[in-house]
């Protein structure tokens, strides 16, 4: 549910500030945007014609998908680091024979980690778009996004590190070193 409310808010964040930025933006006539609810343009004219459902249609998404993300991987410098990040978290993972619920915890942090690179290098290429010359309110808009990406790999980080670090030291599980530590249950 949380995570749907900030995905939610983070479109939010970007359609508003296509607004803000770049008010030329405006698919009709009388100033209101296309993605407005109670504008007169209608879907099609924003989006074409609309085409019937079909599995090979739905393949076609998957490839265009997979395209972006090897995007990101060959043209971001920052998505080079997250792979070795990643590489060395699966694999003292796997040395350290971590438990079930710890592996969870670890992959959805690694994928929040790249969802959040890979939301920046979108956000920044559509900024580049919209306003291909200097502009303080895109390099701000760059800038805060970068900024999630920076909070979300630190957060990773640290919580990878406590999940971790009880396997290290052979303590064994995260939750249960950290219930001994707040007492409330006997250490070993």
């Amino acid at each position: 549910m949380i995570c749907c409310a900030v995905i939610a808010a983070s479109i939010a964040a970007v359609l508003w500030l296509g607004r803000t930025i770049v008010p030329g933006l405006l698919i009709s006539g009388n100033g209101a945007l296309a993605w407005r609810p109670g504008t007169d343009v209608s879907r099609a004219e924003i989006f074409g014609k609309s085409t019937p459902f079909s599995w090979s249609a739905r393949a076609r998404s998957f490839i265009y998908a997979f395209k972006g993300i090897g995007f990101v991987i060959k043209n971001e410098h920052n998505a080079w680091i997250h792979i070795g990040a990643s590489g060395v978290i699966v694999t003292a993972g796997m040395l350290l024979e971590i438990s079930l619920q710890d592996w969870i915890w670890l992959l959805l942090l690694i994928l929040w980690v790249w969802f959040a690179e890979i939301m920046n290098t979108a956000f920044e290429h559509l900024c580049n778009v919209v306003s291909p010359e200097k502009n303080e309110s895109v390099r701000i808009a760059k800038d805060v996004a970068a900024g999630a990406v920076l909070i979300s790999a630190a957060a990773a980080a640290l919580i990878g590190a406590a999940i971790l670090i009880p396997y290290i030291f052979g303590t064994g599980d995260a939750l249960a070193m950290g219930s001994a530590i707040c007492g409330r249950l006997p250490p070993g």
